[in-house]
C-alpha cells in the first residue's frame, strides 16, 4: 500500500507498507515493513521492520525502526526490540550484550584503552590497622554487599590485602608471620595465606589475594583479614570488590 498527500502551504505526506501473514487455525505469523515521511513543524522519516507469531493476544515479536524528526535539536533513533541481539563472525553467533530488567549486561568484554569513571565498580570495600606493635593477630572485617548472583550473571568477588611486619624477637630466633583471608558468612573458608619467616628486626611485605564467587541467595559476605605476628607492623590494608567477570 502506498499513499500520498499534502497541502504546499503546511506540509506533505506519503506512506509505503508492505505486510504479509500467514494463519492456519489460531495460530498467525505476520511480516511488516512501513515507510512513512512527513514535513512540516511536525514532521519525520521512519522506517520500521516488525515481525510478530503467536495468537491473538498472545504475540512475541521482534523488529527494528529508524526514526529522523523535523526537530534538529531532537535525537535520531535507532531502535531495536528483541530478546537477544546476535552478531555473526562467519558460522559462529556472538551476543555482545544484553538487556535484562531495564539493565544492560556484557558477559564477556575485552578492553584496550579505558577510562573508568570514579565509582563503576559495583562495590568496592576498604579496611585497615593503624601502624602499631603486636605478639598476636590483629583483624580486619569487611562486609561486600553484592547482591544475589542469580540476578547478576558473572558476579565474582575479588579481596587483595598487605602489610609490611618488622620482627621483633630474640636475637638468633625466627618467627613467621601470616597474613590469611577467611569467608566468615556461613562455613569459615581460608580463602588464601601468604607466610613469610624471618629473624629480628628484618622486614619483610606480605601480600595475597583471593577470589569467591557467592552461592545463589547470598546477597552480602562477610571476609576476614588476618595478621599473625610478633613486632612492629606498617601499612595493614586490604580492599574487596565485587564485580562480573
Amino acid at each position: 500500500v502506498t499513499t500520498a498527500e499534502g497541502d504546499i502551504a503546511t506540509k506533505a505526506s506519503a506512506a509505503s507498507v508492505t505486510a504479509l501473514t500467514a494463519t492456519v487455525g489460531e495460530i498467525t505469523a505476520d511480516a511488516r515493513l512501513k515507510m512513512e515521511v512527513v514535513t512540516g513543524p511536525t514532521g519525520y522519516a521512519r522506517i520500521g521492520a516488525r515481525v510478530r507469531y503467536g495468537t491473538s493476544g498472545s504475540y512475541w515479536a521482534a523488529g527494528w525502526y529508524l526514526d529522523v524528526p523535523s526537530d534538529p535539536g531532537a535525537d535520531t533513533q535507532f531502535v531495536i526490540e528483541a530478546d537477544r541481539f546476535v552478531l555473526i563472525d562467519g558460522s559462529t553467533k556472538k551476543v555482545p550484550f544484553r538487556v535484562d530488567g531495564g539493565s544492560v549486561f556484557i558477559d564477556d568484554l575485552k578492553v584496550g584503552t579505558s577510562n573508568i569513571d570514579p565509582g563503576a565498580v559495583t562495590t568496592y570495600e576498604t579496611g585497615s590497622l593503624a601502624d602499631g606493635s603486636m605478639d598476636g593477630f590483629r583483624t580486619i572485617t569487611i562486609t561486600v554487599s553484592h547482591g544475589d548472583r542469580a540476578n547478576i550473571p558473572g558476579l565474582l568477588i575479588r579481596i587483595d590485602a598487605q602489610a609490611v611486619c618488622v620482627m621483633t624477637i630474640v636475637s638468633g630466633d625466627t618467627a613467621s608471620s601470616a597474613l590469611t583471608i577467611i569467608k566468615t558468612t556461613g562455613t569459615n573458608q581460608i580463602l588464601s595465606q601468604a607466610i613469610v619467616t624471618g629473624r629480628i628486626y628484618e622486614t619483610h611485605t606480605l601480600s595475597t589475594f583471593a577470589t569467591y564467587i557467592p552461592p545463589t541467595g547470598q546477597t552480602s559476605t562477610t571476609f576476614q583479614i588476618t595478621l599473625s605476628h610478633r613486632g612492629s607492623y606498617t601499612d595493614v590494608v586490604a580492599f574487596a570488590q565485587a564485580f562480573k567477570k
